[in-house]
């Protein structure tokens, strides 16, 4: 059985082995990966999604000291003894944490596009609105670490846009904070 699997591993073609020329220059940069363009040996240009080294370890080391400094939150007391903050922090912080793992799974993400692609790409009934488009998937070149989808030029969001953006993301992160600082439990009343 063990050597099944090996023979199995070995002979199985890794997403790199299947690409044409690829980039060196990220195209999109993330915490947790980099998109690459590359070109197929057909000739099709694809963008590539690559995880980067080691981040689960780098997001694991994370999530035990977030999760510490939200006991130590949730632990804080008045000179009443009653908890200052009545948000469940540790349980904010495991429930983000586990989106983030989520978000690291590439074979789940290749899935998800698919099942997107399929309710709303080319053919589908249900079409986003006009000038959206869904890139395809290529699952043959996705891995668990490696997401290969169809290159679509477009405009990258940038100038303006990135100050509506930040805008945007300030004001919402500004709402959880004032959410989870001044939030009381729902049978706290």
């Amino acid at each position: 059985h063990h050597h099944r699997r090996r023979h199995r591993h070995r002979h199985r073609r890794r997403p790199a082995q299947l690409l044409g020329a690829m980039s060196n220059t990220t195209v999109a940069a993330a915490s947790l990966a980099n998109v690459y363009k590359s070109t197929l040996p057909s000739g099709e240009a694809v963008a590539v999604k690559v995880q980067r080294p080691d981040v689960r370890l780098q997001v694991a080391a994370d999530a035990v000291l977030l999760r510490s400094g939200a006991a130590a939150v949730e632990a804080l007391r008045d000179l009443r003894g009653e908890r200052l903050v009545k948000a469940a922090v540790v349980d904010a912080v495991d429930e983000f944490m586990s989106r983030l793992f989520e978000e690291m799974d590439f074979e789940n993400e290749a899935r998800n596009l698919g099942k997107f692609s399929e309710l709303y790409g080319a053919g589908s009934t249900r079409l986003p609105a006009p000038g959206v488009r869904v890139p395809a998937l290529y699952p043959a070149l996705c891995s668990p670490r490696v997401v290969t989808m169809e290159w679509l030029d477009g405009t990258k969001v940038g100038g303006a846009g990135s100050i509506l953006l930040r805008l945007l993301s300030t004001s919402c992160m500004s709402s959880c904070l004032r959410l989870v600082l001044t939030a009381d439990n729902c049978g706290d009343q």
